[in-house]
């Protein structure tokens, strides 16, 4: 269940990533499309408003000099037809028409009924500005103007269309566009969603097939490897125990014991090296496998050693640990091969610093070699040899209990004592016959 959730989130995280991307990526167009519009939409209205308002001037300059009055005076007949004119020109949105008396600086025309004091204040400070300096180029932050002049009555005609009204227009269409942009983008991402799921799930699935079919081959390869190695590491603890007729079935019964010491501790403690309980056992097969190296005159020599023939046979741990030390170096760092190496090298070392051949006392000495050399010394005991008989169950238990603190870890016997009934029943079960491993 954790691999099937870890495996979710990591795909909805993806898919979700993926997604996010293409949104952002969309507004990001949107928005950068909105500007772009609406400076079109500015640009092509603005033009529009000031044709219109071009012509509205053009018109009614055209018309009063047509008309031919004589004067646009207040109380005058041409000042009521040029007011009636005003009132019938149809200026679209916020738009206003006045005729603008250079004499008087009269605004003729002035709606100031439904325009503001700001707004008239602006049409009297651009009309003064601009006709008074007859200044034709007319920009102004508010406002699209046309100004033409009726030199007849010295006066000019001003249409005013105020921008606020084109901001308003363009305001109008932009928020259509998008409106109608949010709803693209998300139909977008809804069928973007729906394909990209579609794809996952297709790749996924032969993705999952690849990855399940590499899996079981490493599987099977590294299986392969472990088995070869283990071949050749047992065949070279067997070619040292086979050079000893007495030994029989030595190494089976030493994994037993170490097996049935490192579950007891593995219980109260944990784990003895980090390695499975079998693969842990196995290990202490290695133990003797420097014996090779030692001369068949020492190994098979039935009666008591020489101090010479025992510093010769001393020397067999750190041969088979290096020995060890030196696959290891083949295969890289092995968990198998480093407590294989340990008890190798440390099987014959003594609680009290006595052994070899290092001199190690105490806890220095590795945990897995200390379990093993109980086991050890608990087989031999047990075992009968040209040069001495074999002692019983008790007997063996009795030796070990007084070695606790000398020869032996305290806490290793303790163990033992635990177990001894299975200790017994190992060496009662598995004798000394010439069985293959």
């Amino acid at each position: 269940m954790r691999f099937l959730y870890t495996r979710f989130s990591q795909r909805s995280i993806l898919l979700s990533s993926i997604l996010l991307t293409q949104l952002v990526c969309l507004l990001a167009a949107i928005i950068l499309f909105d500007y772009w519009l609406t400076d079109q939409f500015v640009e092509v209205i603005q033009q529009r408003i000031q044709r219109n308002s071009d012509k509205l001037a053009d018109e009614l300059a055209k018309t009063i000099t047509l008309l031919g009055m004589e004067s646009i005076a207040e109380g005058t007949k041409g000042r009521e037809t040029l007011d009636y004119l005003i009132e019938g020109m149809d200026v679209p949105g916020v738009g206003y028409v006045v005729v603008y008396s250079l004499d008087s600086g009269e605004l003729i025309g002035l709606d100031e009924e439904n325009m503001t004091q700001r707004q008239i204040k602006e049409i009297e400070e651009i009309a003064d500005r601009y006709v008074s300096s007859e200044d034709m180029s007319y920009p102004h932050p508010n406002y699209v103007i046309a100004i033409r002049p009726l030199p007849t009555f010295r006066a000019a005609v001003i249409v005013f269309q105020d921008e606020r009204y084109l901001q308003s227009r363009v305001d109008l269409i932009t928020d259509r566009m998008k409106n109608i942009g949010m709803v693209v983008t998300v139909a977008i991402i809804s069928v973007s969603a729906f394909f990209t799921l579609l794809i996952f799930s297709r790749y996924e699935h032969e993705l999952d097939a690849i990855n399940s079919s590499l899996e079981h081959k490493v599987h099977e390869r590294t299986n392969a490897l472990i088995r070869s190695r283990d071949a050749v590491i047992f065949g070279l603890a067997k070619l040292a125990e086979s050079r000893d007729d007495q030994t029989g079935q030595h190494l089976e019964r030493i994994c037993h014991y170490v097996k049935i010491l490192a579950r007891d501790y593995q219980d109260k403690n944990g784990q003895v090296c980090g390695l499975d309980l079998e693969i842990f056992a196995e290990t202490a097969a290695l133990h003797d496998i420097g014996k090779v190296a030692v001369p068949d005159a020492i190994l098979l020599k039935p009666g008591k050693l020489t101090r010479e023939e025992r510093r010769e046979i001393e020397l067999h741990p750190g041969i088979g640990g290096d020995t060890l030390m030196a696959i290891k170096r083949k295969w890289g760092d092995d968990p198998f091969l480093i407590t294989a190496s340990q008890i190798a090298y440390a099987h014959h070392e003594r609680w009290d610093g006595s052994g070899y051949p290092f001199g190690l006392a105490g806890e220095h000495i590795p945990l897995p070699a200390r379990i093993a050399a109980v086991a050890d010394v608990y087989d031999a005991l047990r075992t009968e040899r040209p040069y001495k008989k074999s002692l019983s169950h008790c007997q063996a238990i009795g030796y070990i209990k007084e070695q606790a603190g000398t020869q032996f870890d305290p806490n290793i016997v303790k163990i033992l004592m635990r177990n001894e009934k299975e200790f017994e029943r190992v060496a009662d079960t598995v004798p000394d016959e010439r069985d293959s491993f």
